[in-house]
């Protein structure tokens, strides 16, 4: 992944000035030290491409937080205050509200501050799960289901 590369699968974050490349490509180094490390022993549970995807949902994440922290203080505000997603809105006799539970992960709280998060905490939870192996596990019978990287079954 690179700055120009997640600007082309990100073209909502293309202006350099408020996504600059030096923010991106440390979001970058940080998302591959949490994505790319992750092994199983069926091997990676990222392919490149997901990885790429993974990486730049990472970074968008990131980025879309720091922007609104930017937006807060040039408008001078202070920056870093703690905002959930906004669920109501009213305008005179006029309000609309949305349902973010049924959109968002329960105790990812971080993760559900913005629509990237999510997606990637949803694809992480894809890749995480693994296979799973159904019937007859290891040297012993079973029926149950158990995750094939795990090679601690019960007798």
């Amino acid at each position: 992944m690179t700055p120009t590369l997640f600007r082309s699968l990100f073209r909502e974050f293309a202006e350099p000035d408020t996504s600059p490349d030096d923010a991106i490509n440390f979001y970058i180094g940080l998302a591959q030290n949490f994505l790319n490390g992750s092994e199983s022993s069926v091997g990676q549970r990222w392919d490149a491409t997901s990885l790429d995807y993974g990486i730049g949902l990472f970074v968008a994440h990131h980025i879309a937080i720091s922007q609104r922290a930017v937006a807060t203080a040039q408008a001078g505000g202070v920056p870093g205050e703690v905002k959930g997603p906004s669920t109501a809105k009213a305008i005179d006799k006029v309000s609309q509200s949305y349902d973010t539970k049924s959109v968002t992960w329960e105790n990812e709280a971080f993760w559900n501050q913005t629509q990237y998060g999510i997606r990637l905490i949803d694809l992480a939870r894809m890749f995480g799960a693994g296979g799973v192996q159904l019937g007859v596990c290891g040297g012993g019978a079973s029926n149950g289901l158990w995750p094939i990287w795990d090679t601690n079954f019960p007798e």
